[in-house]
């Protein structure tokens, strides 16, 4: 992205974002942003699936006691899968939640396989 984006438009990308440059674009389209955060899978900071970190706000009282916050976070999960940029914010929390109460090895694998499809296709990736 460009210098101070974040003063051009909004903070959710969507496609054509006046924001991100022509070598965001490509790297976005592969994926190839998220490999930096391999080093937090690697230092245990993170997991490989999970829930992507959002903002605190974005959750309810009942969100909050749930499983979420328990998890660490990942850098794929449901909501990548099921719609990664065209969701809007309470679909991802939604997803994010969903993933909290069904966290499991199968699920894991699926999300990974479904993951890789994703970014073979380079569906919804902007």
């Amino acid at each position: 992205m460009y210098l101070n984006a974040d003063k051009i438009g909004p903070t959710i990308t969507k496609e054509g974002d006046r924001r991100i440059t022509k070598v965001g674009k490509i790297l976005r389209k592969l994926s190839i942003d998220e490999l930096p955060q391999m080093v937090n899978v690697f230092l245990g900071q993170m997991s490989l699936v999970g829930y992507r970190p959002g903002v605190r706000e974005n959750y309810s009282e009942a969100d909050l006691k749930s499983r979420i916050f328990d998890l660490k976070p990942g850098i794929t999960g449901y909501a990548q899968v099921m719609g990664r940029s065209t969701l809007t914010r309470e679909e991802k929390r939604n997803w994010e939640l969903k993933y909290a109460e069904d966290a499991s090895f199968l699920v894991d694998l699926k999300i990974i396989l479904l993951t890789i499809k994703k970014v073979v296709t380079g569906e919804a990736a902007y």
